[in-house]
């Protein structure tokens, strides 16, 4: 394999392209223009491991004669094929053949993680030796302070022996009797170095990746002024820059985090605050729905009201309808008298005109009373109808309050406390409806389930004594010493064990359990019946 071939495409591989280098070469201007300035005649440079001669083009356009020196033909092919003037050799070598004090600029870019250290500090002494007062030495390197060159980037290149820090650099030109250094961070991004806080992938890997350490010689102090201000300029992003962004990161991060505290402290009181209103809130909804079960008692109050009303309409109806059957009554018994007195009057001529007068006393004093008591019945119905109408008055008005207490209700139940209290209320409910059932199973209270499981057997147990005589019998003398065991027992089912048998059903008068309609409909079907009974 061709060594010097392969360095040059390694170089035009990682190293970047021609333009993009000049570009980066920029940041040297300050030094260089302030170089020109003090010269009386054209400067001269030399650059040390010049490679594609990106560095003599950038100086060459700026007025400088430059030289370069390599050791890779390739390189020295890249730089005579542009017409630069470059020589193969060790640059150290060359540099120590330059007479004193007769070069304006030694460059070396990427050339001293190259060579030893002592090859280092005998360029540096003889570079202070070549330059004139004034003069710039340029050392361009990798920089290890970014974590990511220091540890795997470096050695991309194998001709690369060993990262030199920043510091171990400065101190090499420093040592060797220049008057000034600066050390210039190189090639970070520029988004790096505007932000105010960093990532630790930004630690690791956007520390300016190159540097480079610019050294003056002595001179008098009016070229020293020149160039004043590019050494005390700040250059790119060292490691304590980012390591700095990085921990105002996590202080930021805190400072929030005891803001974000103090304001879950301030919700939490305005959520106390929140949760007494709500309680407030149920007290008043608790306070409305008493006020709405009154409203709903007395609206069945006047329900009931209505149907004792309607029952009583009911029976008044019934009544006339009696005086109406009592009126019949009597126009039929008239009518009997009249044909009676006709038979008088066929039987008894005689008496014809005494017989017609007595009938017509008769018919007039037996239709007046028909009529009295018509108009008697005629005044009840009216009377009933009277309050048949005040009563459903006033079930409309009692119908009335009954919608205005549920539009209350509503209104309750669609309220935004409502609403927040629900959970409450049902945890509440819940509570009562676990305690209710506890106590039920503990107290062995008449609807527990275990006191229906037990009642349902003693019943199955009385309903297969009860068809047995022979158990009948046994039972009896068994619980004969017990008597109020045996009357307890007698009211389970509500049945008589001696002498009900089972599934026996009983009629019943009672009508107190009976809607006031179901009354009603029940007393015209009875005299409806005792009607019938009558005409047979």
């Amino acid at each position: 394999m061709n060594n010097d071939s392969f360095y040059r495409a390694f170089e035009d591989r990682h190293r970047g392209s021609r333009e993009l280098i000049k570009s980066r070469l920029e940041v040297y201007l300050p030094f260089i223009d302030s170089i020109k300035k003090a010269a009386s005649t054209t400067c001269i440079g030399l650059d040390i491991g010049c490679g594609r001669g990106e560095w003599l083009e950038f100086l060459s356009e700026q007025g400088f004669e430059m030289h370069g020196v390599d050791l890779d033909q390739g390189m020295l092919d890249a730089c005579q094929e542009r017409g630069f003037n470059v020589l193969p050799g060790d640059g150290i070598g060359y540099l120590a053949k330059q007479a004193s004090s007769s070069l304006d600029v030694i460059s070396a870019f990427h050339v001293v993680e190259h060579i030893s250290f002592d090859e280092l500090q005998r360029l540096a002494d003889e570079a202070q030796r070549v330059l004139k007062p004034g003069g710039l030495l340029i050392l361009e390197t990798p920089n290890p302070e970014n974590l990511a060159v220091a540890s795997a980037n470096f050695y991309l290149d194998p001709t690369h022996i060993k990262p030199i820090p920043p510091m171990l650099l400065s101190f090499v030109t420093e040592f060797a009797g220049f008057e000034h250094n600066k050390v210039l961070r190189l090639q970070e991004s520029k988004e790096i170095r505007d932000k105010t806080f960093t990532s630790l992938s930004e630690v690791i890997n956007s520390v300016s990746p190159d540097y480079a350490v610019v050294a003056q010689k002595t001179a008098n102090q009016d070229l020293l002024d020149l160039l004043k201000q590019p050494f005390q300029q700040e250059y790119g992003v060292s490691l304590n820059d980012l390591v700095a962004k990085f921990d105002n990161r996590f202080d930021l991060t805190e400072a929030k985090a005891n803001e974000a505290e103090a304001k879950a402290g301030v919700a939490e009181a305005k959520a106390s605050e929140a949760e007494a209103k709500a309680s407030e809130a149920e007290a008043k909804a608790g306070e409305a729905e008493a006020k709405a079960g009154e409203a709903e008692a007395k609206a069945g109050e006047a329900e009931a009201k209505a149907g004792e009303a309607e029952a009583k309409a009911s029976e008044a109806e019934a009544k006339a309808s009696d005086a109406e059957a009592k009126a019949s009554d009597a126009e039929a018994k008239a009518s009997e008298a009249e044909a009676k007195a006709g038979e008088a009057e066929a039987k008894a001529n005689e008496a014809e005109a005494k017989a017609n007068e007595a009938e017509a006393k008769a018919s007039e004093a037996k239709a007046g009373e028909a009529e009295a008591k018509a108009g008697e019945a005629e005044a009840k119905a009216s009377e009933a109808e009277a309050k048949a109408s005040e009563a459903e008055a006033k079930a409309g008005e009692a119908e009335a309050k009954a919608g205005e207490a549920m539009h209350h209700l509503h209104l309750i139940l669609n309220s935004k406390s409502w609403k927040i209290t629900a959970p409450l209320r049902k945890l509440v409910y819940f509570l009562k409806w676990f305690k209710n059932g506890v106590m039920a199973w503990l107290l062995f209270k008449p609807h527990s389930r275990p006191r229906r499981i037990i009642k349902s057997l003693i019943l199955s147990l009385k309903h297969k004594i009860a068809r047995s005589p022979k158990l009948r019998r046994m039972v009896f003398i068994l619980l004969k010493p017990f008597p109020k065991l045996t009357a307890r027992l007698k009211r389970v089912g509500q049945a008589s064990f001696y002498s009900t048998p089972p599934f026996q059903t009983q009629t019943r008068d009672d009508l107190h359990d009976l809607s006031p309609r179901a009354k009603q409909i029940y007393t015209q079907l009875k005299q409806a019946i005792e009607n019938q009974k009558n005409k047979s």
